[in-house]
């Protein structure tokens, strides 16, 4: 059976002839990159997904508990100095990788490019990959050593992030410490269950997720390369929070005394954040959960210190022992569904470009890990010292707020 005759019958098994509309009309080059591609399409696993997504899922009763946290502001300065310690001598020795999650575009910050690029209002500006790349640098500098730096991308920014650190010469950082790999993509689907064109010999794709970083991690072959290295810890993080530190000596020390294979950072959740996730636990093991969850009564509950035990949240900060690592390499994590806005080709060949959401993305999120373990470590951290994500221009989460906030930690370093 030659491609074409192949490509067919799948589509029709599937319902999804309407991606061969226009077929005839496309170079030989063209017909050839469109029937690869849905070869390559996991029909069977995607639509499972979308009807799935259909059924109406009854609320949840499992049980929620409290998850223990540490707050960094707390830890009496001796025994802090000692976790301390220990991080800087396993950074020292070269035993900490970081994981940098760079797969988005800068759409809704007006870029039309990576969101890494984006640059803030410094004298002279900076981009956020250039920002990540200087904390690096310091680490660098002052624990004598060169820590590996992964950046995940994804299909449609990876060549120009790559081009981009080429230009800026990698901002000195040692080129051969610094790794590109790109996450995997899922075919967006409407709300009829119809994949839909972004070309007209193309399906629209869009990356699922950074729950996808463990696999893509493996399949590039990298996990297999930090044990090489002689890597103990990996710390995973995003690319648009400005003020984070992803070389932490306690944090690592506290999780290496305490045996923790995996761990995150956090910040007490304030009234602006009220749909936000929190940390806790679900049926025993460590989770985050909705809101929805948390009733008015729990959200109100405080522990014997006066902290409140139902407020940490995430601020895409973790962890990870290599061990942990590997193994959530070979799991199969939980998809999420975000209705989402894409544009696509019409019955016409035109391309359309939608007001509202139009199309359901298929996400795994790197937090569903957590509950295959039986415990993790939360370090409550302040925000104002980690937590200046940039999001939009408006809200919380703007450039102007970051930018203030960077800058007042500029000056408590210098």
């Amino acid at each position: 059976m030659n491609k074409y005759r192949k490509v067919v019958k799948l589509l029709k098994k599937y319902d999804q002839e309407h991606l061969l509309l226009f077929y005839d009309s496309l170079t030989s080059d063209e017909k050839n990159i469109l029937l690869d591609q849905i070869i390559r399409i996991d029909f069977e696993k995607l639509l499972l997904l979308y009807h799935d997504y259909q059924k109406e899922v009854p609320f949840s009763n499992s049980v929620i508990e409290p998850l223990e946290y540490i707050q960094e502001n707390m830890i009496e300065s001796d025994i802090q100095l000692k976790y301390i310690k220990k991080g800087e001598q396993m950074i020292s020795s070269g035993e900490l990788a970081v994981v940098t999650l760079a797969g988005g575009q800068g759409t809704r910050l007006g870029l039309k490019l990576p969101k890494g690029c984006f640059e803030i209002e410094t004298e002279p500006r900076k981009s956020l990959f250039q920002i990540q790349c200087e904390n690096l640098q310091r680490a660098n500098a002052k624990y004598n050593t060169k820590i590996h730096w992964y950046i995940m991308t994804s299909p449609d920014n990876d060549e120009v992030t790559q081009k981009y650190f080429n230009d800026k010469n990698y901002f000195g950082y040692p080129k051969e410490k610094i790794t590109f790999f790109k996450q995997n993509t899922l075919p967006v689907v409407d709300y009829h269950g119809k994949l839909i064109l972004d070309k007209l010999y193309k399906v629209k794709e869009v990356s699922n997720g950074n729950g996808d970083v463990f696999i893509s991690l493996k399949e590039n072959g990298f996990i297999k390369k930090m044990e090489l290295e002689g890597i103990k810890y990996v710390h995973i993080s995003g690319i648009d929070n400005v003020i984070l530190k992803t070389v932490d000596p306690l944090l690592i020390g506290l999780c290496s005394s305490g045996n923790y294979k995996i761990s995150s950072k956090t910040v007490t959740k304030n009234e602006n954040e009220s749909n936000e996730w929190v940390f806790a636990r679900k049926d025993g093991k460590p989770s985050i959960v909705s809101s929805k969850r948390i009733t008015e009564e729990m959200n109100e509950l405080k522990d014997e210190e006066g902290r409140y035990i139902y407020r940490e949240t995430n601020i895409l900060s973790h962890l990870f022992s290599l061990e942990a690592l590997k193994y959530c390499s070979n799991l199969e994590l939980p998809y999420h569904l975000a209705e989402k806005r894409n544009d696509y080709i019409n019955e016409e060949g035109v391309k359309v470009m939608p007001r509202i959401p139009n199309t359901y993305k298929f996400e795994q999120f790197i937090f569903d890990s957590f509950s295959y373990f039986d415990t993790m470590l939360l370090l409550n951290v302040k925000r104002e010292e980690e937590f200046a994500p940039i999001k939009s221009f408006t809200g919380e989460q703007t450039p102007e707020k970051a930018l203030e906030l960077y800058l007042q930690k500029e000056r408590n370093r210098n």
